[in-house]
């Protein structure tokens, strides 16, 4: 029986990609068939890999899912991130359902007009990969406790339904004009309509909070209080990634969080960059120099207005220790010496194209 472990977030950049790469890798090195899966992604980072369904052999999936299935030891397929939007600015993005493009859409658009669409293709292709593999590593978006969004959160409350039975049909008369403080009853009957008891659920939750910003044991208590009963019973343990100091400086809060909430806490993962790439620009910073002012060479990336496929410009700088690399609003000039690059988004095109994650 194939397992869904859901590595979902208490927020956005907690470090959700990053361990669910680690962990596709800890598997596969263990035995396991892994396959990784994001239900929806928003992300303008993108690799073209081999679509298993429709009619063209090539799609393209968010770059975390590409990462994620090179960790794997997998071929990255579309079924890895079968929704895809990719923002085009103004509100509006470009819907890529099974690695191909349908349409331009806002987000009353999506909602309106390929919603039930795009659910069922996610659902298809997490039963596709069921069929092939031991273990689905699927990563969630953004926080996992939004109660605007339960009734239509795919890459997370949806994932989880659809791991665990509950076939998107069944949840065809959730009525897009829900209030918040009925998402908890709508995402408890949809589970009682469809799933297993709870001793026979598929898919577990990995929770994972960020305590680099402040306040991580306040975010956890309060994603697993407003999260869904059926998802919170599902919550395996909680994970809290960016750490910096000693261990024992957090024990004390981290044994008073456990007392509250009956999860226990299942590492403490310490501030590092792997190297992996960002999913968005916006979650890139300036890279700080690693090298003697004199000695290193610089590189300016200049922004551009609107961003596609642009966040892998800075990756290659990143990772060599002499390098550093910026992105500015104006064009960089010949005296920003000692080395200056300015590429605008065009170029960057060309060689994203040659440009390896792993």
């Amino acid at each position: 029986m194939t397992r869904t472990l859901l590595v979902a977030g208490t927020a956005s950049h907690v470090g959700k990609s990053t361990v669910a790469a680690g962990l596709c890798r800890l598997l596969a090195d263990r035995g396991y068939d892994i396959a990784p899966f994001k239900g929806q992604n928003m992300s303008n980072n993108a690799r073209a890999v081999a679509a298993p369904v429709g009619s063209e052999p090539w799609g393209e999936i968010g770059v975390s899912q590409y990462v994620q299935a090179r960790a794997a030891r997998v071929t990255p397929t579309t079924d890895h991130n079968p929704v895809l939007l990719k923002p085009r600015g103004d509100g509006e993005s470009q819907l890529v359902v099974n690695g191909r493009g349908l349409a331009n859409v806002t987000s009353d658009g999506y909602y309106d007009d390929y919603w039930h669409d795009a659910v069922a293709a996610a659902a298809d292709a997490h039963d596709r990969l069921a069929r092939d593999h031991d273990v689905i590593v699927a990563e969630g978006a953004g926080s996992i406790a939004e109660p605007n969004l339960l009734h239509r959160d795919l890459a997370n409350v949806e994932t989880a339904r659809f791991a665990d039975g509950v076939r998107p049909a069944q949840a065809d008369d959730v009525a897009d004009d829900v209030q918040p403080e009925q998402a908890d009853d709508v995402a408890e009957n949809a589970d009682e309509d469809g799933a297993e008891t709870a001793a026979d659920r598929d898919c577990d939750i990995l929770l994972v909070a960020d305590i680099e910003r402040g306040g991580v044991f306040a975010h956890v208590v309060g994603t697993l209080r407003l999260m869904p009963e059926a998802c919170r019973e599902r919550v395996a343990g909680v994970v809290i990634t960016k750490f910096r100091g000693s261990r024992d400086v957090l024990e004390p809060g981290i044994e008073d969080l456990e007392s509250r909430t009956g999860v226990p806490v299942l590492g403490v993962l310490p501030y590092d960059d792997p190297g992996l790439p960002e999913e968005d620009s916006v979650a890139l910073p300036d890279t700080e120099s690693r090298w003697p002012p004199n000695r290193a060479s610089r590189s300016r990336i200049s922004r551009p207005t609107l961003r596609s496929t642009v966040t892998r410009s800075c990756s290659p700088g990143r990772r060599t220790p002499s390098t550093t690399c910026s992105r500015s609003a104006r064009p960089a000039s010949a005296t920003d010496s000692p080395t200056s690059t300015d590429r605008s988004s065009a170029s960057v095109a060309a060689t994203n194209c040659s440009a390896s994650a792993c």
